[in-house]
C-alpha cells in the first residue's frame, strides 16, 4: 500500500512539473518572439550552435582588457581628458601671450651700388588680457569644476567597472565549478539507474518502485545538468560583456 502511495505522489509531482514546464516553454518562445521578430524556428537553437570564444585566463588579465575595451570606460577618460584640455585653454586666456614676427623688405636706392636696399625689421609683442567683468576667471573656475568632475565620474567608473569584471569572474569560475560537479553527479546517477535497472531485470530483489525512482534521479540530474549548461554559456557571456568584447566583431557575427 505504501509503495502505491509513494507512486501516485510521484505521479502527481511529475504532472506538476509537466505542467510548470510546459507553461515557461511557452513563456519563452514569446519572449523569443519578442527579441527576434518572429519564431524562425527556434527548435534549431542548442548548445552546439554557441561558439567558443577565447576568455581571460585570470581576474588581472580580466580587468586589464576591460580598461582597453569596455566602452563606458573609454567614454568617461575621453570627457576627463576634454576637460583637461578645457581648463588649460581656460588658462591660457588669462595669461599674457608674447609673439615675435621678422619681416624683410626690399627699397630702390639709386644712390648705392646696387639697385635694391634689403632691411629686415624684427617685432616683438606683448599681450596682457583685459579682465572684462571676472568673465576670465569665471571660465576658468568653470573649466576648473567641470574637469573635476569628470575625474571624479572617471574614478567611480573604473572602480565599478573592476566591480563589474570581479562579479563577472567570479560568477564565470563558480558556474565552471558547478557544471563540473553536475557532470558527475550525472554520471552517478546514469551508472546507478543502470545498474539498479539490471538487477531489476535479473530478478534479484528490485522493485518497479526502485526502478522508477533510479529513472527520476537520473532525469532531474540530467535537468540540473541542462540549466548548469546555459548558465555557464551566459556566465561566459556576461563575462565578455563587463570586458567590453560582447561585439559582433569579437563574436564574428556577420
Amino acid at each position: 500500500m505504501s509503495d502505491v502511495s509513494q507512486s501516485e505522489s510521484s505521479l502527481a509531482e511529475a504532472q506538476a512539473k509537466l505542467i510548470q514546464a510546459e507553461n515557461e516553454l511557452l513563456t519563452s518562445k514569446l519572449n523569443y518572439e519578442n527579441i527576434i521578430g518572429n519564431l524562425n524556428n527556434p527548435k534549431s537553437l542548442d548548445k552546439k550552435s554557441i561558439n567558443k570564444y577565447p576568455l581571460p585566463e585570470s581576474l588581472n588579465s580580466a580587468i586589464e582588457l576591460s580598461k582597453k575595451n569596455n566602452p563606458d570606460l573609454i567614454i568617461a577618460q575621453l570627457e576627463y581628458e576634454q576637460a583637461q584640455k578645457d581648463k588649460t585653454i581656460a588658462k591660457s586666456d588669462l595669461a599674457p601671450s608674447a609673439n615675435l614676427s621678422l619681416e624683410r623688405s626690399y627699397t630702390d636706392d639709386l644712390s648705392a651700388t646696387y639697385d635694391e636696399k634689403e632691411k629686415d625689421t624684427l617685432k616683438a609683442t606683448i599681450t596682457w588680457p583685459f579682465y572684462s567683468g571676472g568673465k576670465n576667471l569665471a571660465s576658468l573656475n568653470k573649466s576648473s569644476s567641470l574637469e573635476t568632475r569628470s575625474r571624479l565620474i572617471l574614478d567611480s567608473v573604473t572602480k565599478q567597472n573592476q566591480a563589474n569584471v570581479a562579479g563577472s569572474w567570479s560568477s564565470y569560475q563558480s558556474n565552471k565549478s558547478l557544471l563540473n560537479s553536475v557532470q558527475a553527479q550525472v554520471r552517478a546517477a546514469e551508472i546507478a539507474n543502470e545498474g539498479i535497472s539490471a538487477e531489476y531485470n535479473s530478478g534479484a530483489g528490485r522493485t518497479t518502485l526502485e526502478v522508477i525512482q533510479s529513472n527520476s534521479l537520473l532525469l532531474n540530474a540530467q535537468i540540473s545538468l541542462a540549466d548548469s549548461e546555459r548558465n555557464f554559456i551566459l556566465s561566459q557571456f556576461h563575462l565578455l560583456k563587463s570586458i567590453g568584447l560582447l561585439h559582433s566583431e569579437y563574436l564574428k557575427i556577420k
